[in-house]
């Protein structure tokens, strides 16, 4: 009964190196605030229930270790290429708002961000965790246990190839990453834009103003009531994206 055949153990061995190279790049799963003993436990029980779905053969694995090692190198980047697709839009959201954050006035404030453990500033932190929260309302986390279930079955073991058709579906993934992104921040730089040119003319207009005093409050004042307004907008953007998110992994693991 306890019998466990060499095939047995790769089976296993690189179902684990897959699962585990998810939680490498994966949004929420990757925190530093959640401790390593949960994700290897919920690693560990993710690849014993996947593994009587993984139907590969004895042939499938290497015999020589060199080449068994190259081969879970390659599962590894697989399994960081699934988590990859959502943490760079959620890398994305965090630049835009330091961009929005520095037209704000808010350069120097700076909060600890509790998903990466280090000092961001304050208004990247905020839509940072606002992503996360619709990447969760919208089942985003389902959609890579859906999409890393489906990946043993599309992508067989020690299979993976950089093509042309790979690096081609990749470098769309990062063109629609940014346009999403420019969406977004968008309407934000055009609301402080204006609020620093009126500032400029009535500078000009009015020399006894002292507009440094008076632009701090004001600039922070629009670029508050902007990101209210905006937030509907980025979260109908974010919902699309992530929408689309298991399609695209799919179709990217095709690719490979």
């Amino acid at each position: 009964m306890f019998e466990v055949s060499l095939f047995q153990v790769q089976r296993f061995v690189f179902v684990l190196v897959r699962v585990c190279s998810i939680f490498i790049a994966v949004p929420v799963l990757n925190s530093r605030s959640i401790p390593v003993q949960v994700k290897l436990g919920l690693a560990l029980v993710l690849t014993i229930a996947m593994l009587p779905a993984v139907r590969v053969s004895p042939s499938s694995f290497p015999q020589s270790v060199p080449l068994l090692v190259l081969g879970l190198g390659a599962e590894v980047l697989v399994g960081a290429l699934i988590g990859l697709m959502a943490r760079l839009m959620m890398t994305t959201v965090q630049v835009m708002g330091q961009l929005v954050g520095f037209q704000m006035g808010f350069a120097i404030v700076r909060v600890l961000d509790p998903s990466t453990a280090e000092q961001q500033g304050v208004v990247a932190t905020f839509l940072a965790l606002f992503a996360v929260l619709i990447f969760l309302a919208t089942n985003g986390h389902h959609l890579f246990f859906r999409a890393l279930a489906e990946s043993f079955g599309i992508l067989a073991p020690f299979r993976f190839s950089a093509s042309h058709a790979f690096a081609e579906i990749l470098a769309r993934t990062f063109q629609n990453v940014f346009v999403v992104a420019l969406k977004m921040g968008a309407p934000l730089f055009a609301i402080l834009l204006f609020t620093y040119t009126a500032l400029g003319i009535i500078a000009r207009t009015v020399p006894q103003i002292n507009i440094f005093v008076a632009g701090f409050p004001l600039t922070i004042a629009v670029g508050l009531l902007a990101l209210g307004v905006a937030l509907p907008h980025v979260t109908v953007l974010l919902r699309g994206v992530f929408g689309h998110l298991g399609h695209d992994i799919l179709t990217l693991l095709g690719a490979m």
